[in-house]
Parts: C-alpha cells; sequence; structure tokens
C-alpha cells in the first residue's frame, strides 16, 4: 500500500509578522533576511508546514539544519543524521511546491512528488505546447473551452512532477512520450487502486464513458477524467513501471477578499503493491498571535481530471 498525504495552505506575507518558533529556528538560512519578501514568505510557510505536518504524524517536535541534505539539482531530504536524532526507522520523503498564493507540500514513506501552478493565460503557453507537448496532448488543448489555458497547465505539472521525482532538474523534461489511453478495462484497473480522501468530489469535463468500476463508496466519480500514458525514454528509467501521476484542479480563495483562483496540481504516487491512497489536507498558517499550524481533515475546491500511468 502507498500512502501519499498532500497538505495545501495559502502563501501570504502576513506569516512574516508570525515569531518564528524554537521548532524551526535553526531552519533559517544565513540569507534570509535579505531574500525578498515573497520569497521569505515561502520559505518561511514551507518550513512552518513541514514541521507541524513532522509533528502530528511522525512525533518530530524540533528540526534542525544538519536534519536536511539537498540534491544536486535541488531536491531536498532527510540526513541520516535526523533519522538517528529521531530515531524514526523507516525513510520519510517530502516534496513542497508553490505558485502564486499557493504552497502544497506531500509526504510518504515513499518517494513522492508535486507540483503546482497558477492557472493563467501566459504569452508563451502555445509556444512551449508546439516544443514539449505531444499530438493527443494539443488536440485537447485545442478542443477545451478556454483555449486550452486549463489543460496546458495540467498537462505541464505532470512534467514537472516527473522531474521533481528523478531529482535530476529541468534538463530531463523532454524524455517522456505522452498518448491519451481510452482502453475501458485497463481504465478500470487503474481506478480499482486508487483511494482518494479528503475531498468532496473529483471528476471535471470532457464527459468519458462511465467507467465499470467507481470509488462511488470514497465519494469519487472517474467517469470524465482524461487517462494518458507515459513512456520514459531510455535516459529515463529510474521512474517505477505501473506508477501513477494523479493531477487535480484546484480552487482557493484568498483570505483577505475571497477571491477564488485557480491551479493545477499533481502529484505522484509510487507503483507499490495493493491499494495506492492519496490523502487531502487545507492547514491554516499562524497569525500574529503565534497560534500553532492548524491542519484540517479534508481540503475543499479540489476536482481530479487527469491520471497519468508510467508504461515502461
Amino acid at each position: 500500500m502507498s500512502l501519499v498525504r498532500v497538505f495545501r495552505c495559502l502563501l501570504s506575507a502576513d506569516i512574516l509578522s508570525v515569531p518564528i518558533p524554537d521548532s524551526i529556528e535553526d531552519l533559517l538560512p544565513d540569507d534570509f533576511y535579505a531574500r525578498c519578501e515573497s520569497r521569505r514568505a515561502s520559505f518561511y510557510t514551507g518550513r512552518l508546514l513541514l514541521a507541524a505536518v513532522l509533528s502530528e504524524y511522525y512525533g518530530v517536535n524540533s528540526l534542525r539544519a544538519t536534519d536536511f541534505l539537498i540534491s544536486e539539482h535541488g531536491k531536498p531530504f532527510f540526513s541520516e543524521s535526523f533519522y538517528l536524532r529521531t530515531g524514526i526507522t523507516h525513510r520519510i520523503y517530502f516534496n513542497l511546491s508553490h505558485s502564486a498564493n499557493c504552497l502544497c507540500l506531500s509526504i510518504s514513506d515513499e518517494d513522492t512528488a508535486i507540483d503546482t501552478e497558477f492557472v493563467r493565460q501566459r504569452k508563451s503557453m502555445n509556444d512551449l505546447a508546439l516544443k514539449y507537448y505531444g499530438e493527443d496532448e494539443k488536440n485537447i488543448m485545442a478542443a477545451d473551452g478556454d483555449g486550452g489555458v486549463t489543460s496546458f497547465f495540467s498537462f505541464w505539472t505532470v512534467r514537472e512532477t516527473l522531474v521533481k521525482y528523478s531529482g535530476r532538474g529541468l534538463s530531463g523534461i523532454t524524455g517522456f512520450k505522452f498518448a491519451l489511453n481510452s482502453d475501458r478495462v485497463l481504465r478500470n484497473d487503474v481506478f480499482s487502486h486508487i483511494r482518494i480522501h479528503g475531498i468532496a468530489e473529483c471528476s471535471v469535463s470532457p464527459a468519458d464513458p462511465r467507467p465499470e468500476k467507481d470509488n462511488t463508496e470514497e465519494g469519487i466519480d472517474f467517469s470524465q477524467v482524461r487517462f494518458l500514458d507515459i513512456e520514459p525514454t531510455c535516459e529515463n528509467r529510474m521512474y517505477p513501471h505501473g506508477s501513477l501521476i494523479l493531477t487535480f484542479n484546484s480552487e482557493q480563495e484568498l483570505e483577505k477578499d475571497g477571491t477564488p483562483e485557480k491551479y493545477s496540481m499533481s502529484v505522484f504516487i509510487g507503483a507499490g503493491s495493493g491499494v495506492g491512497y492519496l490523502e487531502f489536507h487545507d492547514a491554516v498558517m499562524p497569525d500574529i498571535t503565534g497560534r500553532n499550524v492548524i491542519i484540517r481533515p479534508e481540503a475543499a475546491g479540489i476536482r481530479l481530471c487527469l491520471i497519468s500511468r508510467i508504461v515502461s
């Protein structure tokens, strides 16, 4: 069984007014106060959220700079010092992503990756699609009613998640072939091995024939979810066959004025064995009163739109 927990929170510069707790004080880099406000806010929020999740689920009550190492291309992971200090005997993997006013964390006992992107029109969108996307993806973009903006970011976060999982950096972003899969039997087999908790529903257009199996007991309708096969090229064979990337449309309201913002979010779930579980939570950051991070048992405004599967 694979279990990946995903935590989502709003980013705000107001977080910089919150006193730095002793539990993460050692994590602030020497240049923290020289960074621009947005970079300080995202760094601080990410460390607060990670510390809260480790405390809640793993009993780790403080973090030190020596608990972390960084890969050649910037992927953070826990050091041997972390495991010796905490007494945790199994590996814990985590990944952070932020865009505009949203920050997300994925954490699991198996390697994980997550990417989120603020969905908005970009001048370079069509040029990027021509350069990196396959014919099926470009056809979907052309057919979508919003000019392909939503589907562009769905496909882009899949690629970013693949790159972040490998830890190799953007140099590997072209090393895949993507193809739309409409095999009903295969789709049903994949659907039957997915359980998603913490969201009310997760289906979006376009309409597809309703699969014979869906996770109705979980309140999930897979009938309108697209399905992609991903074939890595020879230099990208580190991805376990059968692993999945689940992509969601996510909406959040800004705290100050309630303005809705739309994001695309993709999460890597390893092949493992048996059923793959994905668990969502919204997190509320502390305010100037210094209260703790609040982790809610579910996340609002999240819909599944795409499932991508590693086929070799």
